[in-house]
């Protein structure tokens, strides 16, 4: 409540006037029924809003591209969450986060969606109309603000409704690629409970375990909903999977003759020893091994074949990249983390007169996960007492055999076991409003709102000057005994527990996004034309966002092993816009949309939106509809406020500008405060055509959609810097490379870092086709079928002039069949998703093609669902997804070596579910 109280006193005075004088002019009104008849009864269809729209109206054909899909129709998908089921849609054709891919990609426990491919944050989230919290932490590229799909009351959805085209105009920033809007139960009579519990077949066993109670009820005036779910799912291991997961060693799953053709074609034949490519992108385990591979000042480069608490020279082998000196991390990474999330949503709505009511929403939702990866790898450029300030393994250290100080090794802290990090992740959500009647048919709502989510993580992470002393040697109680005693740390093999406790703790990080708004608005009639009246809506809205990212100061100085030196950053913004939107009846069979949105941010400056768009009904059985928007992207706050970040490059590079040997380059990154918004123009063209008589059922629709954008908000990372003589020209003059000073006879000095800043970098264009076929018919002996087929094309994705269709996580072709049965008390469906074939990287027409190099399968996941609904008064439903176990296509590049996210990643799961009505 303070920060609501807060909101409303930063509010323009304007606002506050119109807020203040609205409804008590309002309340004051009352319907006029004079001209009715005695006795007569006032009964009306009562019209509704969609989004895409703040009209009211009663044609359930909209005028914008919208997809409504029900309870019933998220079910039959057979995926037992919301972000699965939308993320089956065709046009989610981008790569997205989920349970199987959050830990790599920031977003631990996010579940979003990726409409056109075009961003994770270019889709606006909307929970009963208004905004929701984004996710507590940038997420996808450590950057981003993404909604969370599994913040939701899942057991209070209502319906999902989807607009297919830009939404700035009515809505404001983010409405890009589409809206969302959840609608939560508002109206509910009774008791509903619902069980469920699911577990994958063969090896992997993920229990999954879910219940939930709905309570409704309503008197003459005042309706009260409340709901409260329990879910818990076990943790799975990569290596649990039966597939390629379970190893980093994929040669067995690789095409040798294929990259050996791909190979000869790149470097000529004998240009390369032959399986280079074979091994090098094949057996991806690590560098960093365990037991540790160190390089002896003029002995060359040495491991030991397995763990030894007694190393000696002897016993000592060489490196030889393959057989010794790999460290095999999917063993040791969770594939899904544990969950266990609470959460409870309330609505109580109550009608003070005819004309005037009020109403409130409470909800919050908690999660705790358990994530887990491999061992910390570390290299002796972290942080020590060797030479530049790197770490060393000193020579008294006991395990030291060579006797020489060793400042160059790789090394993974097996011992002190895998990194792991506990999240807990709040959101809670408070909305107060009024609204009414007045003038007859004009309506208004003034909403407060007041959301949030957190993101708490504690990291049990190694830190460096620890990691250095216990190297030297520390002066530690043992466990046993309580006698102190000088202990080493063994980079070989084991070591004392009092050691690997030592180097390893606990480091806490908070993140959070929070929005506050107060909106007005007000709809209705303002004039008549032949064909109906002009309906108008007008309304303004005030907001806050503001993000903040918590660190500890071993974030500060880099202490923590293999991470990145940042302080800590937050920023805010103030939003405040006025939107205007007609709905103009030309003809009976031709309506109009004009509509056009203001937003002032305290950040960047003001912007305006419009968009047009036309619904014609040439034919009672055909629906043209067209439109054009312009919209636009407001720098997510952590793109600009983010402090900045002194990371490493994962991988070695080399300079094209000087010679030596290639190296870990530091990388300079961060928000920049100076960035634009994405701006974007949208073009829709869509035809749907449901005849009657003898193909009464039968509906076909086709649409085009273009989306044109610029001013697009990346980085320039190092492999595009430094991949060639140009390229590294270019960014060295730019002022991405950073140099020092050439010396004597020299052109361009030696790398210092490269700055990855974000910047408006890059136009985009986006062309493609959606389409959908069905057929609805009914059977005297069989029941009830509905059959569709939908599917999206991609034909243009580029970028600068570059095309990416049908590239990495933007298949050309994406698409799905549904296939219903009702017949009685009895129901069934089969969901087929289908994911086309890709490319692993741009490609030319004669180069060899290689499956997980450079093609990606396709794939086909098949669901089925069936239920009966008279089983003792309850409805018992059993589930399974991924019917044919069919496995992810293998990529050499993507987490678990497929693409989460873009792909279905999980093995074959079943469920039962036993819901009734009480």
């Amino acid at each position: 409540m303070p920060k609501l109280l807060k909101t409303w006193k930063n509010l323009p005075s304007w606002m506050v006037a119109l807020l203040l004088l609205v409804p008590i002019a309002i309340h004051a009104q009352e319907v006029d029924t004079s001209d009715m008849d005695e006795g007569e009864e006032y009964e009306e269809l009562e019209a509704y809003t969609m989004v895409g729209s703040r009209i009211k109206q009663i044609d359930q054909v909209t005028i914008a591209p919208v997809v409504n899909l029900s309870r019933g129709d998220m079910e039959a998908t057979g995926f037992t969450t919301v972000g699965e089921a939308i993320r089956s849609l065709s046009f989610n054709s981008g790569g997205s986060l989920s349970t199987d891919s959050g830990g790599s990609t920031f977003g631990f426990g996010a579940s979003t969606v990726n409409f056109r491919g075009v961003g994770n944050n270019n889709v606006l989230m909307l929970v009963n109309g208004r905004r929701a919290a984004p996710y507590g932490s940038p997420s996808y590229d450590g950057y981003q603000t993404v909604f969370n799909l599994d913040s939701l009351p899942a057991s209070a959805i209502e319906s999902v409704n989807i607009l297919k085209d830009g939404g700035s105009a009515i809505y404001g920033s983010d409405a890009v690629s589409g809206v969302i809007d959840i609608q939560l139960r508002r109206d509910f009579e009774g008791v509903n409970t619902q069980m469920r519990y699911g577990d994958y077949t063969g090896d992997m066993s993920a229990a999954e375990k879910s219940v939930s109670l709905m309570v409704g009820t309503s008197t003459a005036n005042t309706s009260i909903v409340v709901s409260a779910d329990y879910t818990t799912r076990s943790q799975v291991f990569a290596r649990e999977l039966d597939w390629q997961g379970n190893t980093a060693d994929i040669r067995s799953y690789a095409d040798r003759v294929g990259l050996q053709a791909w190979q000869d074609w790149a470097y000529g034949v004998g240009g390369a020893p032959d399986d280079y490519f074979y091994n090098g992108y094949g057996d991806q385990r690590s560098t960093y091994p365990y037991p540790a591979r160190v390089s002896v000042p003029g002995e060359g480069s040495f491991t030991f074949a397995g763990p030894t608490n007694n190393p000696t020279i002897e016993n000592a082998v060489p490196y030889d990249g393959d057989q010794h000196g790999r460290y095999d991390y999917a063993q040791n990474y969770d594939y899904l983390p544990s969950e266990e999330v609470t959460g409870f949503y309330t609505s109580v709505k109550h009608d003070f007169s005819e004309s005037l009511y009020g109403f409130i929403e409470l909800a919050y939702r908690k999660a705790n996960i358990h994530t887990e990866s491999a061992p910390a790898p570390m290299v002796a450029t972290d942080q020590g007492d060797g030479p530049l300030g790197a770490i060393m393994i000193p020579a008294a250290n006991p395990y030291n055999p060579w006797d020489v100080d060793i400042t160059s090794f790789r090394y993974r802290a097996v011992e002190a076991g895998n990194r792991a990090s506990d999240i807990e992740i709040t959101t809670p959500r408070v909305l107060l409003g009024m609204g009414g009647e007045f003038l007859n048919d004009w309506t208004w709502e003034v909403g407060l709102l007041s959301t949030e989510s957190s993101v708490n993580k504690v990291g049990f992470n190694i830190f460096d000057d620890r990691l250095q002393q216990a190297f030297n040697g520390v002066l530690l109680a043992d466990y046993d005994t309580d006698e102190a005693r000088m202990m080493y740390l063994n980079p070989f093999g084991p070591s004392d527990p009092e050691i690997n406790d030592y180097i390893s703790g606990p480091n806490p990080n908070d993140n959070y996004n929070r929005v506050g708004a107060l909106d007005a608005s007000a709809s209705g009639p303002i004039f008549e034309l032949p064909a109906g009246d002009v309906q108008l809506a007008i309304g303004g809205e005030y907001r806050k966002e503001s993000y903040a990212e918590i660190v500890t100061d071993s974030n500060r100085s880099g202490n923590i092993v293999g991470g990145s030196w940042y302080d800590s950053s937050d920023g805010s913004r103030n939003v405040t816009s006025v939107y205007a939107e007609m709905s103009l009846p030309i003809f009976e069979w031709a309506e109009a949309q004009v509509a056009v949105r203001r937003e002032d941010y305290s950040d960047f400056g003001d912007t305006t939106k419009p968009k047009i768009a036309v619904k014609i009904r040439p034919l009672e059985s055909l629906l043209i509809r067209a439109s054009y928007g312009e919209s636009f992207l407001a720098p997510n706050l952590a793109y600009l406020y983010t402090s900045e970040k002194v990371t490493f490059t994962s991988s070695n590079y080399l300079d094209p500008l000087r010679e030596g040997p290639s190296k870990q380059m530091e990388q300079h990154g961060g928000g920049n405060p100076e960035l634009l918004p994405e701006e974007t123009q949208t073009y829709y063209l869509g035809a749907k055509w449901e005849p009657s008589g003898v193909l009464d059922g039968f509906y076909v629709e086709a649409e085009y959609f273009f989306f044109d954008s610029e001013n697009l908000i990346s980085d320039v990372d190092a492999a595009d810097m430094l991949n060639n003589l140009s390229n590294a020209l270019y960014y060295t003059e730019r002022g991405n490379i950073i140099r020092r000073a050439p010396a004597a006879g020299e052109e361009y000095g030696e790398i210092v870092y490269l700055n990855t800043f974000y910047e408006n970098l890059g136009d985009r264009d986006y062309k493609g086709f959606d389409f959908t076929l069905g057929y609805r018919f009914e059977t005297q002996n069989f029941g009830e079928f509905n059959v569709s087929l939908a599917g999206t094309i991609l034909d243009t994705y580029t970028v600068d002039d570059t095309d990416y269709v049908d590239y990495e996580d933007r298949p050309e072709y994406v698409a799905n069949a549904t296939v219903n049965w009702n017949y009685g008390d009895w129901a069934a469906t089969m969901f087929v998703n289908y994911t086309g074939e890709r490319k692993g990287e741009l490609t030319e027409d004669d180069e060899p093609e290689v499956n997980g190099f450079n093609v990606y399968d396709s794939q086909i996941i098949t669901n089925l669902t069936a239920s009966y609904g008279a089983f003792f008064g309850s409805r018992v439903s059993i589930g399974v997804t991924n019917l044919f176990d069919e496995e992810p296509p293998l990529s050499f590049w993507g987490s678990y070596f497929t693409t989460p996210g873009t792909v279905y990643t999980k093995p074959r799961f079943w469920y039962l579910s036993i819901e009734k009505e009480w």
